[in-house]
C-alpha cells in the first residue's frame, strides 16, 4: 500500500503559537484581567468555546474510521496543516480566564490531584508515545479496537504512562531541578536589616 509521511515541521506552528501566545500574555497580563474580571459570562463562553473546538477536532475524524478516504485532498490537508495549532489556540481559550486568575473551574483546577498529575505532566508526555507503541506492537495477536476496547486501551496507556512519568520524576527530573538551584542559586548572602551597607564588614587587602 501507499506509505505516507508527515514533514516534521507540522509541529512548528503549535509550538510556535504557544510562544506568540506566551509573549502576548506577559504583556498584556493586566488588561486580560480586567477584561475577564468584569464579565463571568466571557469567561464561561472563552472557556466553552475553547472546550468545542478541542472536541470538535477529535470528533472530525470519526468518518476516517469507517472510511479512510472520507476526507477529500483539501480537507485532509487543512486539517493536517492548522489542526494541531487549532487545538492549542482551544486549550488557550479555555485556560485563559485561569491564567488571569479568573478561574471558571476553580474547583476542579485547585484538586490535588490535578496538582500532583500536573507535575507529572512533562515526563508523562515524554514517554507517552513509547508506551503507546509498546503496548499496541508489542501484542502477539490481531488487534482490532471498538470504540469500547479503544477506550479500555487509552485507560492502560494512560495508567502505565502516568507510573514511568512518576519513576521519571522522582529520579531524574527532581533531582536536576535540585541540582540547578544548587548550581546556580545566588551565593551572596543579603545583609541584616538595620546594617548600613557602609558598616558592612570589608575583606582585608593583603
Amino acid at each position: 500500500g501507499d506509505v505516507y509521511k508527515r514533514q516534521p515541521l507540522t509541529r512548528v506552528p503549535p509550538y510556535l503559537f504557544g510562544m506568540l501566545v506566551g509573549l502576548w500574555y506577559i504583556e498584556e497580563k493586566g488588561k486580560l484581567t480586567k477584561f475577564f474580571a468584569n464579565s463571568r459570562l466571557l469567561k464561561v463562553l472563552a472557556s466553552l468555546f475553547g472546550l468545542f473546538t478541542m472536541y470538535s477536532l477529535v470528533v472530525i475524524v470519526k468518518p476516517l474510521i469507517q472510511d479512510s478516504k472520507a476526507f477529500t485532498q483539501v480537507q485532509n490537508a487543512l486539517y493536517l496543516s492548522v489542526g494541531r495549532t487549532l487545538f492549542v489556540a482551544g486549550l488557550t481559550l479555555f485556560m485563559m480566564p485561569s491564567f488571569v486568575g479568573c478561574p471558571v473551574f476553580r474547583g476542579l483546577f485547585r484538586n490535588r490531584f490535578f496538582e500532583v498529575t500536573g507535575k507529572l505532566s512533562f515526563t508523562t508526555y515524554m514517554v507517552h508515545l513509547v508506551v503507546t507503541l509498546f503496548n499496541v506492537f508489542g501484542t502477539k495477536h490481531s488487534l482490532f479496537l471498538s470504540y469500547e476496547g479503544a477506550i479500555h486501551e487509552s485507560i492502560s496507556t494512560t495508567v502505565i504512562s502516568y507510573l514511568v512519568g512518576l519513576l521519571l520524576y522522582v529520579f531524574v527530573e527532581q533531582p536536576f531541578v535540585n541540582l540547578e538551584q544548587v548550581l546556580f542559586q545566588t551565593r551572596r548572602r543579603p545583609l541584616k536589616s538595620g546594617v548600613s551597607q557602609s558598616e558592612a564588614p570589608k575583606e582585608k587587602e593583603h
